[in-house]
């Protein structure tokens, strides 16, 4: 983190509302159509960290402030300062610290895609609890096109979508919208509207339907549940077979 903090810009947003207890995470590039940088590697998990110990928190949802891009993946000048085999293996190494911390926050998190999510934007997407996309949200997965394999999500989408979905959509590298998501398992609701009114409906939704009806200590429980049966060696062993595949791609000659 001390050597990621140093590259590139853009950071993260984070806001937490004492009165709805649900936060906001966001994240700020939009200059480079939100792709993140080291720095807001290293922004995402000190965010994360807060919200762990947040004990008023119910709800997240992680959007960006760019309605057209959730994310465009890992910042090009990143890739070219770590471009090697020891630099993909620390990005893999924090990021799936990240993404382990955000599946086991004992709050409901929600992904709001709004525009396009891809390649690793849209891997960040699959560690939430829930998917809730704008008309124009879409996700792509374009790693194989770049000569990589995904870095923490195959696992986690074989979990949402199945084995032969998630081949299929790994391999094609296509662009999934948002009625197809729906229809896949990826999507949990497509608001109506576009821009600052899908993060009224998406936080409404998240309020009404899942948080509204049960108190902090409750659903924290629950989220423990329903997480425990993941997190007993099989999913951990998975996404480090994942990072090891990956790593040895990202300092290869095919990326």
């Amino acid at each position: 983190k001390h050597e990621f903090s140093q590259l590139g810009e853009g950071s993260i947003s984070l806001k937490m509302d004492s009165v709805t207890k649900v936060a906001q995470l966001q994240l700020v590039n939009s200059r480079m159509k939100n792709a993140y940088s080291g720095k807001m590697m290293c922004d995402l998990n000190n965010a994360l960290i807060e919200l762990e110990n947040w004990e008023e928190g119910k709800g997240l949802v992680i959007l960006s402030d760019d309605p057209k891009f959730f994310s465009s993946g890992v910042d090009r000048n990143f890739i070219k300062c770590q471009n090697s085999y020891e630099g993909g293996y620390k990005m893999a190494t924090l990021m799936h610290d990240t993404m382990s911390r955000l599946s086991l926050l004992p709050m409901i998190t929600v992904s709001l895609v709004r525009g396009r999510a891809i390649g690793g934007g849209a891997e960040i997407c699959t560690a939430t609890d829930f998917r809730v996309f704008s008309p124009s949200g879409s996700m792509e997965f374009i790693q194989a096109k770049l000569g990589l394999t995904t870095n923490y999500s195959g696992s986690r989408l074989v979990r949402l979508i199945g084995q032969r979905e998630t081949l299929k959509l790994l391999l094609s590298c296509r662009k999934v919208d948002s009625k197809e998501a729906k229809r896949m398992g990826l999507c949990d609701k497509i608001t109506y509207a576009e821009g600052d009114r899908a993060t009224s409906e998406a936080l409404l939704w998240l309020q009404e339907e899942l948080l509204e009806n049960t108190k902090v200590d409750v659903l924290r429980s629950m989220k423990s549940i329903c997480v425990n049966p993941y997190t007993e060696g099989s999913l951990e062993n998975n996404l480090e077979h994942e990072k090891d595949q990956f790593t040895g791609l990202w300092g290869g000659q095919s990326f």
